[in-house]
């Protein structure tokens, strides 16, 4: 099929915001009465507590930080609403999930549903607790009278109000996975030696008050004869945490205490938010078996890379001078991660340097025209075991001070990659699984990527839990391979809590990338191993089966990331079986370069699998993507400049070669989705696929069957933006398959202040019955919730139109997370195609009529 170069989009049209469907449910809710019975004595005894309290060791007025719990409906503007109090200073505000009807609260369709549940924090003090409890009493006295300009949301806040409460040592420890963390540790470390840990305090909007409360904290961990590692606090995501070390000792001793229900003074220290282990990524470092293969034959007459780059990645240190990097890499290492590698050991970052510069070697692709900008964050730890962020820095830190050396520049220097449009990022928290709200590392990416208008393309993570099949390994061996495939689908699915995407995966700006269980290798011995997938394709046994924030689509795309085995399980009579992940070593998988172990040995390579490497081959097609659009003159010609929107473009482009195809007939066969409810089919073909696996090709180019038109531009909240795709007069009146791609995505300002995050909400509105088409993958509601709207269309009904007519394709903006100030910078990606074998040649009918769009623009 011939390669046809894509089209851009005249000018939109403004127009009106078109309306967007939806809404909540409605609830059932307590009297006020039967509020002031349950809550009035609870205001009254925080009141009250304020008389107990000294002033802190700088002498200033003691406050407490008090939480506010909702059931049913969540509070828009509460923070504003907090900052027309003074004393009063807004914290946070926590999804808890939901909960069960309660007190009067309820679902009024369905009683038994369980209900959302918030949880607003606010610091204050006894005249702003005084002033609290005042609204709270004038609203108990008078509950129909109309609020004050600006309180409005204080009203609201005691309809719904489930509890009201001091913020405590539990809720410092409750689910963050600390007590596991220190478990561990001690049975490891048996009390000796030392315990590092995170310590994420309440942000202060005011520096001197961050600074006290800091010092507080630091007071209190010196007291157990620990010391503090590092500490950071970053404005713009309203993040402030201190990285610190105590003795061993101390932490068994708490442990010791909590078990009776007591508590240190660490854990009571008040401007504590939540005490959480290190966030930290690792990866082993495994030893991979020497392989046959000839790189030198396949680097033969590859071209050298020229210009600055515009892709980088974050990762370990990278072998530079190997056969297939020297040149290649421009490695830039201010912290000297170098200084702490041995031979052999720089695994990752020569693997993921390898494939964002020639993919799978095992493959027919070219290198990359342009260098690779590499940054370490990556070291070997203390055992050489594996390769670990830095164990004595905050990771948000590493992660902003890498970003912002890129592209502005530190300690007065100059930016040192200001070229870069793309950052891979093949990093994840195991301690840190995706659960509701944003972490922080997610966090400082999407304001990274907002502020410098990058791509970041972050790895899911690997799941290497076992795989568990409820019957013996020889009744499972005898199925057939779908019927042995689908089995361990369902065995993945049931592991779900297990399989949640890793932080940073959930950050809504990136792009998050699983892994499918695809690579180029043709010869291997698989020995003990067994492939559970068995060459159906579709999601790897390593991915995730689960969504992002506030059930948006993550991992929004899959593409390769090897065939990963796991090991014979011993019995083969057992029940369940137990598969168990084997570590690559040998083939298959995608090949990469590989550190050498002896002196120059600067041609080996090996086999590798998981997420990092699908991360990687985002970060390689999107570069190459960049290189042939910056070259075309429809590009350079096009009304609205290129360049500040080339993450956007970007995003867009990766996605839209997204679909989920023959992997998603598989997955409604294992959970017999064929008769299911919609809404469910939709719901878990997502969780596994995302969007779907990216064909590479549709991320390139165009075909005489397939036109993909391309429009960028800004749009601002509650503005309607139109673009004109025309529609080929031979597809008019006719039953054939016809297809239809729309994908619309954004990088957004995020509010840290509000409930919903996503600061602009942008949405299609496409009359694909003009058409004579329908929906066939993820629908419109889901399609919206975070930063892309992916969506596909097919259908065979005939319908006329006249020569001339257009498909109108509508960009809409609202504001989701407060106001919306700022313009969105956005993408559009349209593709329409027939079949490949169809005589309609849509290339050439759509450009001629969009080239005639734009003489008349023109004159």
């Amino acid at each position: 099929m011939a390669e046809r170069p894509f089209l851009i989009f005249p000018r939109p049209t403004r127009a009106p915001k078109a309306r967007l469907g939806g809404g909540g449910g409605r609830f059932s809710r307590p009297t006020p009465g039967q509020q002031r019975q349950r809550l009035e004595q609870k205001f009254q005894q925080i009141a009250g507590s304020f008389q107990n309290l000294q002033p802190t060791i700088q002498g200033t007025e003691p406050e407490q930080v008090i939480v506010l719990e909702t059931l049913a409906e969540s509070i828009d503007a509460i923070a504003e609403a907090v900052s027309k109090i003074p004393g009063l200073e807004w914290l946070a505000d926590i999804d808890l999930g939901d909960a069960d009807p309660t007190d009067g609260f309820a679902d009024e369709e369905d009683p038994e549903k369980r209900i959302p549940h918030r949880l607003y924090a606010v610091f204050t003090n006894q005249q702003a607790m005084n002033s609290l409890l005042s609204l709270w009493q004038a609203w108990l006295a008078e509950p129909n009278k109309r609020a004050a300009r600006g309180f409005g949301p204080f009203k609201r806040l005691f309809i719904n109000l489930s509890d009201i409460r001091r913020w405590g040592a539990a809720d410092r420890i409750s689910e963050t996975g600390i007590l596991e963390f220190w478990r561990e540790d001690i049975e490891v470390k048996g009390g000796q030696g030392t315990s590092v840990f995170e310590i994420e305090l309440w942000f202060r909007n005011d520096a001197t008050r961050r600074s006290s409360l800091a010092g507080e904290v630091r007071a209190q961990v010196e007291a157990v004869e620990g010391r503090e590692l590092s500490s950071c606090a970053i404005e713009d995501i309203r993040y402030h945490a201190l990285l610190i070390e105590v003795p061993s000792a101390y932490i068994e001793a708490l442990l010791s205490q909590l078990a009776q229900q007591k508590y240190t003074q660490l854990l009571m220290a008040e401007g504590v938010m939540f005490f959480r282990p290190q966030a930290q990524s690792r990866f082993r470092l495994v030893q991979p078996e020497v392989t046959t293969f000839d790189l030198t034959q396949k680097l033969t007459g590859a071209a050298a890379p020229q210009g600055d780059p515009v892709a980088a990645i974050l990762d370990g240190v990278p072998l530079a001078n190997h056969a297939a990097l020297q040149g290649r890499v421009i490695l830039d290492d201010p912290d000297d991660h170098a200084s702490h590698y041995q031979p052999g050991q720089h695994l990752h970052g020569t693997a993921m340097s390898s494939i964002v510069l020639f993919g799978d070697l095992n493959g027919s692709a070219n290198a990359q025209p342009r260098p690779v900008y590499v940054r370490p964050i990556l070291q070997p730890d203390s055992f050489g075991r594996e390769e670990v962020t830095p164990p004595n820095r905050l990771l948000v830190d590493v992660i902003h001070r890498a970003v912002r050396r890129m592209m502005e520049g530190e300690e007065g220097n100059a930016p040192v990659a200001p070229s870069v449009r793309i950052v891979s990022l093949s990093i994840g928290d195991r301690s840190r699984p995706f659960d509701r709200d944003v972490s922080p590392l997610a966090r400082i990416i999407d304001w990274l990527a907002w502020k410098y208008r990058l791509l970041f393309i972050i790895s899911a993570g690997n799941c290497t839990s076992d795989i568990v099949v409820d019957s013996t390994f020889d009744e499972w061996q005898q199925l057939s391979v779908e019927d042995r495939a689908i089995a361990i689908l369902r065995a993945m699915r049931s592991d779900q809590f297990r399989r949640r995407p890793l932080s940073p995966a959930e950050a809504i700006n990136a792009v998050t990338v699983g892994a499918s269980h695809r690579d180029e290798c043709t010869i291997f011995t698989a020995g003990q191993r067994v492939d559970l997938l068995d060459g159906t394709g579709g999601p790897s046994p390593l991915t995730t089966v689960a969504s992002g924030f506030r059930r948006s689509t993550k991992p929004d795309i899959l593409l390769p990331g090897g065939r990963q085995f796991y090991y014979r399980p011993a019995g083969n009579g057992d029940v369940p079986t137990v598969f168990r992940v084997a570590p690559v070593a040998s083939a298959p998988g995608q090949l990469a370069a590989a550190p050498g172990v002896g002196p120059m040995e600067v041609t080996r390579v090996a086999y590798c699998c998981g997420t990092s490497n699908s991360a990687a081959l985002a970060t390689r097609y999107l570069a190459l993507a960049l290189e042939r659009l910056n070259q075309a003159p429809q590009v350079l010609a096009a009304e609205i400049p290129v360049d500040p929107f080339w993450a956007v473009i970007l995003k867009s482009l990766i996605v839209h070669g997204a679909s989920w195809e023959e992997a998603s007939q598989l997955i409604e066969k294992a959970f017999a989705l064929q008769n299911a409810d919609w809404r469910e089919a939709v719901g878990t073909k997502r969780q596994f696929l995302g969007f779907g696996e990216v064909s590479p090709d549709r991320c390139l180019s165009a075909s005489d069957q397939r036109a993909t038109v391309i429009g960028w531009g800004e749009i601002r909240d509650q503005e309607g933006l139109v673009f004109f795709l025309p529609l080929p007069p031979a597809l008019s009146a006719v039953k054939e398959y016809r297809r239809l791609t729309t994908t619309l995505t954004w990088l957004t300002s995020p509010n840290q202040r509000h409930k919903n995050y996503r600061r602009a909400q942008l949405y299609l509105s496409v009359p694909v019955e003009q058409l004579g088409a329908k929906t066939i993958g993820v629908d419109a509601k889901t399609a919206q919730r975070g930063t892309v709207e992916h969506r596909v269309f097919a259908g065979t009904d005939a319908k006329a139109f006249l020569d001339g007519t257009n498909l109108s394709i509508q960009v809409n903006c609202k504001a989701d997370a407060g106001k919306l100030d700022e313009p969105t910078p956005f993408a559009l990606v349209v593709s329409l195609e027939v079949e490949a074998t169809s005589t309609i040649a849509v290339y050439n009918e759509v450009e001629s009529r969009i080239r005639a769009q734009v003489e008349i623009t023109t004159g």
